[in-house]
């Protein structure tokens, strides 16, 4: 595993294709391998103009049937060299299929809404600015944004002023800057202050109280389609019990 740099915008996708170099095999004993970054992932300069790069396997000097790492090149220049954690063995190198892949890793919260608020700085469903993607306030929530606002203004001829959208948790108002700022006036909320301050307050870090769990790009949102499935089958497992019990009521053998 690698971080190329320089970094991308969040979220973006990055695809590197990787070939096996023409002279795809070296000897261990002839390569230096990189050297361990406390347990993070290597950082390797890719400009972001590099679609392709080349990897050479490398064989051991103690068994020749033995494939110790792997050595990543752009053109003639060496960029990483990697010692496997278990050898990979390859009994005829002459003769053996070797397939190249690259992957992008990508983290994101997982779970319902409730977790999401959790990592995103404690921020509660009954919160003024209760949405982990923007910083509306609840009032606000079920108002038409502002595209279906233009949409229906050009196709109906609606009067009115379109809705703005209120501002997603990036920037000034990104989850981690906003636990900054609720910090200074509140002393890590040891200070209590009027009813009115508080929601002053409250909408200006967007309700968020508390430093991030996982400090996860807006759009990084799969808890929709993991919470709905697993409803759904709930749900079903349910109507089914009901159902049985329906059948066996009044029974004197159980089904």
């Amino acid at each position: 595993m690698f971080l190329p740099v320089p970094t991308q915008e969040v979220c973006s996708n990055r695809k590197l294709d990787v070939k096996l170099a023409t002279n795809f095999v070296v000897l261990e004993s002839e390569v230096q391998f990189s050297t361990a970054q406390d347990g993070q992932p290597a950082k390797i300069s890719i400009p972001l103009e590099v679609t392709k790069i080349f990897l050479r396997l490398i064989r051991s000097k103690v068994n020749k049937d033995v494939d110790v790492g792997v050595q990543l090149l752009v053109g003639d220049g060496i960029l990483f060299t990697r010692r496997f954690c278990v050898p990979l063995i390859v009994y005829d190198w002459s003769s053996a299929v070797f397939k190249t892949e690259c992957h992008q890793v990508q983290g994101f919260p997982a779970k319902d809404g409730k977790q999401q608020l959790i990592l995103a700085g404690d921020i509660s469903n009954s919160a003024i600015c209760a949405c982990v993607s923007c910083t509306g306030e609840r009032h606000n929530f079920g108002v038409w944004p502002n595209f279906l606002w233009t949409l229906r203004q050009n196709r109906d001829g609606v009067q009115g002023p379109a809705y703005h959208d209120p501002q997603k948790r990036v920037g000034a108002m990104d989850v981690a800057t906003c636990a900054a700022r609720y910090a200074e006036p509140t002393f890590d909320g040891k200070v209590n202050h009027t009813q009115e301050q508080k929601r002053e307050i409250t909408v200006e870090c967007a309700s968020v109280i508390k430093p991030p769990l996982l400090n996860v790009h807006i759009v990084k949102n799969s808890s929709g389609s993991l919470h709905v499935s697993s409803g759904i089958a709930n749900h079903g497992l349910d109507e089914c019990r009901s159902e049985i019990l329906l059948m066996e009521d009044d029974k004197e053998c159980l089904c």
